[in-house]
């Protein structure tokens, strides 16, 4: 209530006025954000979320916290960890000194999957990659030059002649083997001799092969540290050599303690 006297010259006039103050509440939102578990604490200050129409002093509190949210908070700072996904509610009290309100921050954990989705394809899509690899592996070439020349036969026989062999070994006759006794398309050297593992070892003619082919050819492909010659064609490891009626096959062992000619013969019948 306020009285007041109005004065003149000629006299006083006494007056009174109701004034009615009117306090208006704070007012503001928080905009929501979507978080996960990885993201870690987030920390708001709050004085840029919230204010008053008369210029008060604003004051903050945590009235009610949903399980899943680590909530914290000093002053006008407010700290929220996510714990677990899923929509939890943080409730805060805002007051300018005379009056409060009641305000519900909802914060929203997604899960880690939905979240980083594109980590889930990019890993989906790289293991049905190495599957179709592994499930699809290129053949050895060996395996699969075999496979394409399974429908030929050998035929001939095969002249061997070691040439060279330690002095105190027993010395090996001429040997021959007859090509059209082998019933797979594909033999070892070490297979034909081994009655003689021993000198098949330090030949390594376990790793040398023989492949039946068209027109009565036969193809070496081999793998081993000898040293091979297709007559003076130096044969390569992994490379196929195409075996005529009439050539000779040179081998050393890597020691060179052996060297051993085999011929490819032709055999009338």
């Amino acid at each position: 209530m306020l009285r007041g006297t109005l004065s003149d010259d000629f006299g006083n006039y006494s007056f009174s006025a109701q004034v009615k103050v009117i306090n208006e509440i704070p007012n503001g939102s928080i905009p929501e954000e979507d978080c996960t578990v990885l993201d870690g604490e987030r920390i708001l200050n709050l004085d840029e979320f919230f204010t008053d129409p008369n210029g008060d002093i604003l004051t903050y509190s945590v009235t009610g916290v949903q399980e899943g949210v680590e909530v914290g908070l000093e002053g006008n700072l407010l700290t929220i960890t996510p714990r677990s996904a899923g929509t939890h509610i943080v409730t805060l009290q805002v007051s300018d000194g005379e009056d409060a309100i009641q305000y519900a921050y909802r914060i929203k954990v997604i899960p880690i999957w939905q979240a980083y989705w594109w980590v889930v394809a990019l890993i989906l899509i790289v293991g049905i990659f190495v599957l179709w690899k592994i499930l699809h592996k290129p053949r050895p070439e060996l395996e699969r030059l075999t496979e394409e020349k399974k429908q030929y036969h050998f035929c001939g026989k095969l002249d061997a002649y070691f040439v060279l062999q330690p002095e105190d070994e027993e010395e090996i006759p001429p040997l021959s083997f007859s090509m059209n006794k082998v019933k797979d398309g594909r033999v070892s050297l070490g297979a034909l001799f081994g009655t003689y593992p021993e000198q098949a070892k330090a030949l390594q003619l376990e790793d040398i092969f023989l492949i039946a082919d068209e027109n009565r050819n036969i193809i070496l492909y081999h793998r081993s540290k000898s040293g091979v010659m297709v007559g003076n064609a130096i044969a390569c490891m992994q490379i196929q050599y195409s075996i005529s009626f009439g050539d000779i096959i040179y081998i050393t062992s890597s020691d060179g303690r052996y060297d051993l000619e085999i011929h490819y013969v032709a055999v009338f019948e």
